[in-house]
């Protein structure tokens, strides 16, 4: 988190967004840095208004440029599980280093929902409104940081690579399944990410910017009740074109179990009757057609 009252900028520290390469390079036309997470590094822009509030009586808040960076959030879950697997975490609550990513996604998010909030949170004001006028995409992070240096009359900087998570590539990539729940979680983010990010916005942007979220005990459970439509029929999540060319494997009955329905499939018959679904869309769809998905992710009638 840095604080600039010399050029009037608030960077707010959005974890694995390359925030700390963001604060070495604009710590020297900051006043204020928080370089540390027990320091604060990674507070919002709320608390960034409330903590230091002695200097927007000198400065108004009005008069700083806020930003901050996203990333697309498929990506910055399989960065926070990359870099829970260094050394520093072993032996921690923290560490997944014995973990494979579904895994992950099943245990160690519910264990540690506070390093999980959805990314948007940071960039909300003391209002619980959306904030910054700049938000950085991760992905093109040097060119978007160029544009806020010409606003803010800063020499453009070069960003060095630091916090990077060790690159440990998932087997087989992300799975499918993995990769749709995350999007239907982090709906939020993935919005502002792909619709928002890259450019300046304007005060009427910022305005009605839908930045609803969920706490994150309830963010799997949503991104299911989204998924099935009112007529009780299936529906894909949105996600990527699948390949209905490999034959489903018993892991992906397994997970499709452990996702859509928060338990294992009853018997091997079971798991072989819905291989022979041959694709992801159809397992999904059949699950999520069943009684028991329904139940599952919608309130008993009164």
């Amino acid at each position: 988190m840095l604080i600039s009252l010399s050029h009037k900028f608030i960077f707010v520290a959005n974890l694995k967004t390359g925030s700390t390469s963001i604060e070495r390079a604009l710590r020297p036309h900051s006043q204020i840095c928080m370089e540390r997470s027990e320091w604060g590094k990674h507070i919002s822009l709320g608390q960034v208004e409330s903590r230091f509030g002695r200097v927007f009586e000198l400065i108004p808040r009005s008069d700083f440029f806020a930003f901050g960076a996203l990333r697309d959030p498929v990506d910055w879950m399989v960065s926070l599980y990359q870099s829970h697997r260094s050394f520093q975490f072993r032996g921690t609550p923290l560490d997944t280093s014995d973990m494979t990513f579904e895994e992950f996604l099943d245990k160690w998010v519910a264990a540690n929902a506070d390093q999980i909030v959805p990314q948007i949170t940071k960039l909300l004001d003391e209002k619980n409104e959306f904030g910054v006028d700049f938000v950085l995409r991760f992905e093109e992070l040097e060119e978007d940081l160029a544009s806020v240096c010409a606003v803010l009359g800063v020499p453009r900087v070069r960003l060095s690579r630091e916090n990077a998570s060790v690159a440990l590539p998932i087997a087989g990539g992300v799975p499918p399944q993995c990769a749709e729940l995350i999007r239907a979680m982090y709906a939020t983010d993935l919005e502002v990410w792909s619709s928002m990010a890259g450019r300046r916005l304007t005060r009427a942007e910022r305005v009605s910017a839908n930045v609803s979220w969920k706490p994150p005990q309830a963010l799997r459970k949503e991104a299911l009740r989204r998924a099935a439509p009112a007529s009780g029929g299936p529906a894909a999540l949105p996600g990527p074109a699948q390949d209905s060319s490999r034959p489903l494997t018993k892991d992906d009955v397994f997970w499709a179990y452990r996702y859509l329905l928060g338990r294992d499939p009853e018997n091997e018959a079971v798991v072989e009757e819905h291989r022979a679904f041959g694709s992801y869309a159809a397992l999904r769809a059949q699950i999520m057609a069943s009684e028991e998905f329904r139940r599952s992710v919608r309130p008993a009638d009164t």
